[in-house]
């Protein structure tokens, strides 16, 4: 079995890009320090895995306006000898900072361990992408794994088709999409789009609330956590058997009992900001909460 990892970091800006790159052999029982070597225990000779690894070795091509890492086609990987060994294939790229980042076609997850100053544009077809805080604007995308982000100071566009997409602060306008996974959001300051088929919604409004917020899923449950001390205006419509729910908040409900829409509507402590809400079939509940003091990513409690 072969699965890659990537690491992206900042390096000083106005510098050199650096790719380092790593092949290794592991077993589930091999974790920890003993599974970070080239060659950790298993019952085969290091010829023969010299043998893979040259095999898969990462090519690297590069022009003046991009650089492409590669792999060998993993299929011919066969670790005929222990069908429980995994081969890791592990890029480390250091990007100068400020610089906006693109990376396409990727099969394998990708990791932003620290603060990331510049842009980011990232698709990926089936490994979840980590990522610390980004300076800049975020457009990630991947198929089945998940997203998850501590802290976008400029645009978000975030879409997992099958997976979670989990995001702390979100500074600019965010569209967070998924078809059949889930999407939770702790904290929006502009305006925020969270929409899923078959999928929960899961929101965070403290002060400041968001300008604008428009969830929508077509089966699935939206959960709205609200400060009790906002100004918000709230339309929420569940449709065909779906029911919509507040608690702790002083709204009004709207063909209460109909089968074919349950609604509530109203302006809370004077009306603000516009929460919009719709699911088909499925539940709404916005709940009335003490407010609470939000942390940045990385700031401790005096």
């Amino acid at each position: 079995m072969v699965r890659g990892v990537g690491e992206v970091l900042n390096g000083p800006a106005g510098g050199e890009v650096v790719i380092e790159t790593r092949l290794r052999v592991q077993s589930p029982g091999n974790s920890g320090a003993a599974a970070s070597s080239d060659h950790a225990a298993r019952p085969a000779s290091p010829e023969a895995v010299e043998r893979l690894f040259a095999r898969m070795r990462p090519r690297i091509k590069s022009d003046s306006r991009q650089l492409r890492v590669s792999v060998a086609d993993s299929r011919g990987v066969v670790f005929d000898w222990d069908s429980t060994l995994q081969m890791t294939v592990e890029v480390k790229v250091t990007i100068p900072a400020g610089l906006k980042l693109y990376v396409r076609s990727v099969a394998a997850g990708v990791t932003f361990p620290g603060e990331f100053r510049g842009s980011v544009n990232l698709r990926t077809d089936g490994g979840s992408i980590f990522t610390n805080r980004i300076e800049g604007d975020f457009f990630a995308r991947t198929g089945t794994g998940s997203i998850t982000v501590s802290e976008v100071t400029g645009r978000s566009e975030l879409r997992s088709d099958t997976g979670l997409v989990l995001a702390g602060w979100l500074h600019g306008p965010a569209e967070l999409r998924t078809l059949n996974g889930s999407i939770e959001v702790q904290h929006a300051h502009h305006e925020l789009v969270m929409q899923g088929a078959d999928s929960e919604l899961v929101l965070g409004i403290s002060e400041p609330p968001p300008k604008s917020i428009d969830l929508q899923t077509s089966a699935g449950r939206i959960w709205v956590n609200i400060d009790h001390d906002l100004a918000l205006s709230v339309d929420a419509v569940s449709r065909l058997l779906g029911n919509v729910r507040a608690r702790g908040l002083d709204l009004v409900s709207d063909d209460a009992g109909s089968l074919l829409r349950t609604a509530l509507t109203g302006d809370w402590n004077g009306g603000g900001p516009l929460l919009r809400a719709r699911t088909t079939g499925g539940e709404i509940l916005l709940i009335g909460r003490d407010p609470i003091a939000l942390e940045k990513p990385g700031e401790a409690k005096l």
